[in-house]
């Protein structure tokens, strides 16, 4: 069964915005990693020798660079080998590996004629070089083991020759053994985001509360499963699909732990890792998205019960995070949720049209509309941009139920709560109010929202500024005109001007390169 159009939309957000906590009276069922911390009477270091954070004996170079880091190291090339040197100079590590991957104090994953193995400071083998690939799991953004965490509860994924990857403890005793995969993917379930530098989060948890909240999904031929850094199984491998996701670089995912996973049969639900239990049972169809983060409301399908004639159809619904229904499952698809009057209001299809119900299945618009297209968030109330039934053209219909716009427009864009861009059938555009009457008629260029609901119009490559209202404030005789995050690159002259930014729109710049800052009350200041 495919995903419909809207489900895709829903579902590339699943999981991201969930606000909701679980119950307060939840245990958390998981073990803590051993720790096999001995406290053992060392043997003083031999004369210029030290002892590093795992015990081992190393110069007293190398243990100087224990105590500071990263920070006091560089990677240097010899020969089209890799060593590694102190700032300095001195050289900690001799130019003879193809790579040093991680530059951790004490643990190294390197390479060497094609293996991956980890060596220490001391240019000691820790864990032997007979790996394809080594990844050590948890790098927060120094790139350094936390100091104190013993090698036993070290985590490294431990790729084969054939392919098969296992899980391996910081002296290379096997965690979890190896098994035939297509890929594993490490999945952390602490708030954080992917982004171009890792995973990165304004709060890094320790090393042992990271591992706890770390996991592997084994992407096998047929099967996939999910597997604990103690080695425990969290889900059999047998599930056809297991989707996490980490967020965005702007906004960490809340809940990170809950992954969708879907049988073979297509039968799909929500499982919670940290608590190794089943948030939602797998028994809905065509994935499960979010339509509502608090609290946690989901768009998904399921069997309607048998008609008169025994005849059972996939139908959408709305469920809460127990799965309990919320929406019956008799819609055709969901579009667009909104909240008014601080109530969830849903656009739903019903043989081929729309309407809108509220979160009690209410109708609040009939089912005789063309699918919306964008919510209009206008200061009468809920407006929504709507193309006609051939597809051609658009206009705005109001909650109500009334063409506010007609249904003439090629585009309709951004809005400022009075006024909304347009493009007529000329390919010009202007402003049109929630009656329908243009307010700026449609002979520009282009128009574009600005800061406080302003606009600047363009009129053959010359700029001008229009206020909230629709009245041209400046006519399109300036050069430029720069958009709210090109700002900040006037600051010195807003603050040389005892200019509070924050009540700026817009700059201005002329034909002789003059600038001029408008502000939200109207006015309009020289720079220069």
């Amino acid at each position: 069964m495919k995903l419909s159009t809207t489900l895709r939309i829903f579902a590339t957000v699943c999981l991201l915005q969930l606000a909701t906590v679980l119950p307060a009276q939840q245990p958390d069922v998981l073990e803590e990693l051993p720790r096999t911390i001995q406290k053992t009477t060392k043997p003083p270091a031999p004369a210029g020798y030290a002892y590093n954070d795992y015990g081992q004996i190393v110069t007293a170079q190398q243990a100087y660079w224990s105590e500071l880091g990263s920070h006091y190291t560089r990677k240097f090339s010899q020969n089209g080998k890799n060593g590694m040197k102190a700032q300095d100079g001195t050289v900690l590590i001799p130019a003879e590996y193809d790579d040093l991957h991680f530059q951790y104090c004490g643990f190294m994953v390197a390479s060497k004629e094609g293996k991956f193995g980890v060596i220490n400071e001391a240019n000691k083998v820790v864990i032997p070089f007979d790996y394809k690939r080594l990844e050590l799991l948890y790098k927060p953004l120094a790139f350094q083991v936390p100091k104190g965490v013993p090698l036993e509860d070290l985590r490294l994924l431990a790729t084969r020759d054939d392919g098969q990857s296992g899980l391996l403890n910081g002296k290379g005793e096997l965690v979890f053994p190896f098994r035939e995969n297509r890929y594993v993917q490490v999945a952390y379930f602490y708030p954080a985001a992917r982004t171009t530098q890792g995973y990165v989060t304004t709060e890094l948890p320790d090393y042992q509360s990271a591992m706890r909240q770390t996991a592997l999904i084994y992407h096998q031929p047929d099967e996939k499963g999910i597997v604990a850094m103690d080695g425990k199984i969290l889900l059999p491998f047998e599930y056809a699909a297991i989707d996490v996701s980490y967020g965005t670089d702007e906004r960490p995912a809340e809940h990170p732990e809950w992954v969708q996973v879907c049988s073979a049969d297509n039968a799909c639900g929500i499982f919670d890792m940290r608590r190794r239990a089943w948030m939602i049972e797998p028994k809905f169809y065509g994935g499960i998205a979010l339509m509502q983060a608090s609290p946690s409301l989901f768009v998904t399908q399921a069997e309607t019960e048998p008609d008169e004639h025994g005849v059972t159809y996939t139908r959408y619904g709305v469920i809460d995070s127990t799965g309990r229904t919320v929406l019956p499952f008799e819609y055709m698809e969901f579009g667009l949720s909104f909240l008014y009057q601080s109530r969830l209001h849903i656009w739903a299809q019903k043989m081929g049209k729309w309407g809108v119900v509220d979160i009690d299945n209410k109708v609040v618009m009939p089912f005789e509309h063309p699918k919306v297209i964008q919510h209009l968030k206008m200061e009468r109330g809920p407006h929504f941009s709507l193309k006609d039934p051939a597809g051609e053209l658009f206009g705005v219909l109001s909650l109500e139920g009334k063409l506010a716009v007609p249904l003439k427009y090629k585009w309709l864009g951004d809005q400022n709560g009075r006024l909304i861009i347009f493009v007529n059938e000329q390919m010009k555009c202007g402003l049109v109010n929630d009656q329908g009457r243009e307010v700026l008629p449609g002979i520009y260029t282009d128009i574009q929202l600005l800061r406080h609901g302003f606009f600047y119009i363009n009129a053959e490559s010359k700029l001008g500024l229009v206020d909230p209202s629709g009245k041209i404030l400046a006519q399109p005789t300036y050069r430029g005109a720069y958009l709210e995050n090109t700002l900040p690159a006037f600051s010195g002259d807003f603050k040389a001007k005892g200019i509070p930014e924050a009540e700026v729109v817009t700059v201005l710049t002329r034909e002789d390169g003059a600038a001029v800052v408008v502000l939200k009350n109207g006015k309009m200041i020289g720079l220069d």
